[in-house]
């Protein structure tokens, strides 16, 4: 599937605030890394408790030689907001991707796209 560059995707139905761009859901769909989405927004109320910054850097981390990862969200303010090692991946590459909050909206995009 080819998503539309000028559209903005929901990409977990448990955190119906996150959308997506074209760019990441391109590179979930090629890389078949949904699942990279919704680790994402399963962090979503530790994110709103931690009173993350309005740009929230995520970066997943790949080890490709041993099959793993570590994923983690960070903020300028508060530093590493989250850590969660990846004992198994399929992702045969590291990614850096941005959260930005716009209002009522959290945008997950590269940080290429901004």
């Amino acid at each position: 599937m080819e998503y539309d560059q000028d559209t903005r995707y929901k990409f977990n139905q448990f955190a119906p605030n996150y959308i997506a761009t074209s760019g990441v859901m391109n590179f979930f769909e090629d890389h078949q890394a949904h699942w990279l989405g919704d680790v994402i927004a399963s962090y979503r109320n530790t994110l709103i408790k931690k009173k993350a910054d309005y740009l929230k850097v995520i970066n997943m981390e790949v080890d490709v030689e041993n099959t793993c990862g570590v994923f983690t969200i960070s903020d300028e303010i508060n530093g590493e907001l989250v850590k969660q090692i990846i004992p198994y991946t399929d992702l045969t590459e590291s990614v850096v991707m941005w959260l930005i909050e716009e209002s009522p909206y959290e945008v997950l995009l590269f940080p290429s796209e901004y």
